[in-house]
């Protein structure tokens, strides 16, 4: 715990800056709990899956048109709300809407706290709420993805409450060799950055926002995320799409295939912060 706590508080201090080197080469990751994930992960198969109800289905029964009235006209029921993870895309790594098992004290937490609540109305009942009780706090947990040779997509459903600071949230981290490279997202009250981290020619990590959008930031509303890596060879790319708005400055990035990892949750938080996320999806492109 007191590793995480330290490692959180240099890269937080070390992240403000665009060109930062930092000393550790693991921005996110903080203990080595990927096998406890995996054991609270939902792993899918997609086989054989199959698309929304039939329209047919629906039970619509009408009385006679001459004597009809409104105790007569049976309506359906309201059907249940569609989960992500009832039918995940093909390619699918990981999956998972915190409907079904999910500890939320699988999480590894420093100055914050994980539990699950029933606010997820696009997909209920449950989603994860993190709360970040001081400066430096965070609750995350890592996920082996396993061999990624083209590329990787994370998309997941997002809802800020109070915050005053910067927010560091999910990373996509693709580790070659022993050369480690990230994408993560930085969250302030007014805009939002998509950073990367890339081998460091001194050792390390160098660590650079490179794409901002400063536009309004919802508070207190779902809203949909997603990061891709696409490519993982010289012309590879990577792309942040928050909220409708997308961030790519057009630059390669200098990733090559390896294995994928990523960390569900909030790294580090400036100030103390509470952070919804539900619907979290893992996709190999």
């Amino acid at each position: 715990m007191a590793g995480l706590s330290s490692e959180i508080i240099a890269q937080a201090s070390s992240l403000g800056s665009h060109e930062n080197v930092g000393a550790a080469s693991n921005l996110i990751v903080g203990s080595s709990i990927a096998a406890a994930a995996a054991g609270c992960s939902l792993l899918v198969s997609t086989d054989g899956l199959s698309g929304g109800r039939d329209a047919a289905d629906a039970d619509v029964v009408l009385a006679d048109a001459g004597d009809a009235s409104a105790d007569d006209v049976q309506t359906p029921d309201a059907p249940a709300a569609s989960r992500r993870c009832d039918a995940p895309p093909a390619g699918t790594i990981f999956c998972e809407d915190f409907d079904r098992g999910f500890l939320a004290s699988s999480l590894h937490c420093e100055s914050g706290t994980s539990t699950l609540t029933p606010d997820s109305p696009a997909s209920p009942p449950n989603a994860l709420l993190l709360r970040t009780t001081a400066a430096g706090g965070g609750c995350l947990r890592d996920m082996d993805l396993g061999p990624i040779a083209r590329g990787v997509r994370e998309s997941f459903r997002l809802r800020l409450g109070d915050f005053n600071g910067r927010i560091h949230l999910f990373s996509l981290k693709v580790t070659a060799g022993n050369d480690t490279s990230l994408l993560y997202i930085n969250v302030y009250p007014d805009h939002v950055a998509l950073g990367q981290g890339v081998p460091a020619s001194g050792g390390g990590i160098k660590y650079t926002e490179r794409a901002t959008a400063y536009r309004p930031i919802p508070h207190d509303q779902w809203i949909d995320v997603s990061v891709t890596i696409a490519g993982l060879d010289a012309s590879s790319r990577g792309t942040l799409v928050f909220d409708g708005t997308t961030l790519d400055d057009g630059a390669p990035l200098p990733f090559a295939p390896g294995t994928g990892d990523v960390a569900l949750g909030v790294s580090y938080a400036d100030t103390p912060s509470t952070v919804e996320i539900d619907d979290v999806l893992l996709e190999r492109l």
